[in-house]
């Protein structure tokens, strides 16, 4: 009878809107979820990290990114993308080196996919972050 109740409300809110508007508040809503728009990446720290060897979770968005603690989820860290200075590549041994504001430095090796892709993730979303909305 509760979600009889809750799907009632539901269908109420969004019964007059035009289609475009439904989908637009349905875009909406989803993107203001928890955890939404996130890709991740399990990462192994570098030894110059004060978490050397540990995996971790990279989580990248349009906000920034993130490390996440492999066991629970739970936010370590998180760097906006004005905070980035510059990102390489060490194709040799496989890293990510990213260099923040402050002569601050995070490397690691991804576990679940290759350098380029998750370079390719922080650029993209980096660059969408320097835009202006039109």
């Amino acid at each position: 009878e509760h979600l009889r109740k809750r799907i009632a409300e539901s269908h109420a809110n969004v019964r007059d809107l035009s289609v475009i508007e439904a989908k637009s508040t349905y875009i909406d809503t989803w993107q203001k979820l928890h955890k939404s728009g996130l890709t991740y990446f399990l990462v192994r720290m570098d030894s110059d990290n004060r978490q050397s060897g540990k995996e971790e979770i990279l989580a990248v968005s349009a906000s920034g990114i993130k490390f996440l603690k492999v066991s629970s989820g739970e936010i370590k860290v998180n760097y906006d993308y004005a905070q980035l200075r510059q990102w390489s590549i060490n194709w040799e041994m496989e890293k990510v080196i990213i260099h923040l504001r402050q002569e601050q430095r995070i490397s690691f090796t991804p576990l679940s996919t290759n350098c380029k892709t998750v370079v390719e993730f922080i650029g993209g979303y980096a660059f969408l972050s320097l835009r202006k909305p039109d």
